[in-house]
């Protein structure tokens, strides 16, 4: 059964996605050289514009989700599956 999954994993590949998206800049909190901290910030109503960032997404089962979501998924089914083998093999 391993050998079998492993074959149809390398076989297929896992999915996955990279993409660009985009998030809010927020307004921002840094030291200065002096040691003292400064807040960076907009007048209200206006965008401080946005940053590109790279996201990455796995297909599973034709449905396409982040991979933080996809990973946290697997991990609480992976739990499960190991309690469940330590009850059934005490």
């Amino acid at each position: 059964m391993e050998k079998d999954r492993n074959k149809e994993v390398h076989t297929r590949g896992s999915g996955r996605n990279t993409k660009t998206g985009k998030r809010p800049t927020s307004p921002m909190n840094f030291e200065r050289s002096t040691g003292a901290f400064a807040h960076f910030t907009a007048p209200h109503g206006v965008s401080l514009g946005h940053s590109d960032i790279q996201t990455y997404e796995y297909t599973i089962a034709k449905i396409e989700q982040p991979a933080t979501d996809a990973c946290t998924k697997y991990a609480a089914l992976r739990a499960q599956m190991v309690a469940q083998f330590e009850a059934d093999h005490p």
